[in-house]
């Protein structure tokens, strides 16, 4: 295994990499120093990148990160309380599609009703 000290990717765009056998620290691109806005682009670039090497499982993780720091960015805006509300259900029915468990519990609760 190959250690890398972190670095910091922000206002950046990645085009055309390809990665394989990455392992990321879970709190390598997390920093309270860095605006959501710009952590959820870095995401999501990640998140482009796994997609395009047909890696669906990395690209999922790195999906409900994105979505993570989009709903920090419009947290609090009044425009955008929908587009929040909608987010918020996602993570807790769901976990944004990382948790298929939940939201099969929630289906069966809401169908016994």
């Amino acid at each position: 295994m190959i250690l890398v000290n972190p670095a910091t990717i922000t206002k950046s765009f990645i085009e055309n990499m390809r990665m394989f056998n990455v392992s990321w620290n879970s709190s390598l691109l997390d920093n309270s120093n860095i605006e959501p806005l710009d952590l959820k682009d870095t995401y999501r670039q990640i998140k482009y990148i796994y997609e395009n090497s047909y890696n669906q499982t990395e690209a999922n993780k790195f999906f409900a990160k994105e979505m993570k720091y989009y709903m920090q960015s419009i947290k609090g805006i009044p425009s955008k309380r929908w587009d929040y509300l909608i987010v918020w259900l996602e993570k807790e029915i769901s976990d944004f599609g990382n948790d298929w468990s939940r939201a099969v519990i929630i289906y069966f609760i809401v169908a016994l009703l």
